[in-house]
This record gives C-alpha cells, structure tokens and sequence, in this order.
C-alpha cells in the first residue's frame, strides 16, 4: 500500500511536532500499550525498547518514499521484534497505542487526514512485518 505525497507530507510535518519531547511520546505510547494489553509489559520491558521505538520511527519517516519489501530497514525492524516475542495478534494494539500517542503529541493539531496517513503508513509496516515473519 502507497502512500499518496500528501499522506507523506502530513506524517513528516506531524512527526516533527511528536518527536520534539521523544521521552513524552515513549511514556505516552508504552502506558498505553500496557494498559490495552498488559502482557506486552514483559516484551517491552528495559530501557533499550524505547530507545528503538524513537530511532525506527525516525528511520521510517526518513523513508516514506520508498516503504516496501526490497526496503532494508523493514526486514530489520521486524527482525528486532520477531525474537522479543511480539505476537501478531499484538500489531493492532501497538499501532492503536503509537497512533494514539502521536495524537496526544499533537493536541489539537490531530486531524482525520493525519489520523488516516498515520494509519496507512502503519498498515504498510504492518503487512511487511508479517511477511517477514512468516
């Protein structure tokens, strides 16, 4: 799944302003993770989860142009979650989790068409995770 120039331009503008206090975001996003499915707290546990949470989003938004399957540092990612036991059935949740801290980042900033990128770009992640995992 493409995503359109607008939808790359919304979450590059939006990302600006949710990076800006990295460590609000990561508190934002693991309370929440914790509190929609508590049994990812041992899969996340330790100080370097939130270190890579920061530097593979960067990572993503440094190439939205060009996410897919040929991409390196999609198989990398999921490779760093593959071994911490992240389930599949746990990808849903840490998107509604990452989506929601990057809109309480936002305030009122958070609109419909960011909303709508955010989660395209999450589904594009998502679905190459799987594959390389499978």
């Amino acid at each position: 799944m493409a995503m359109t120039q607008l939808q790359i331009m919304l979450v590059r503008e939006s990302w600006e302003v949710a990076r800006k206090e990295p460590l609000a975001l990561k508190i934002l996003f693991y309370e929440r993770l914790f509190y929609l499915a508590p049994e990812t707290r041992a899969v996340f546990q330790g100080v370097g989860h939130s270190k890579i949470l920061i530097r593979n989003l960067q990572a993503i938004v440094d190439r939205l142009e060009v996410l897919d399957d040929s991409t390196y540092f999609i198989p990398c990612l999921a490779d760093e979650f593959v071994p911490m036991a992240v389930r599949t059935a746990h990808y849903s949740v840490i998107g509604e989790a990452l989506l929601w801290a990057i809109e309480k980042r936002l305030g009122g900033r958070w609109n419909q068409q960011i909303a709508g990128a955010w989660q395209t770009l999450y589904d594009t992640l998502t679905a190459v995770v799987r594959k390389v995992a499978a």
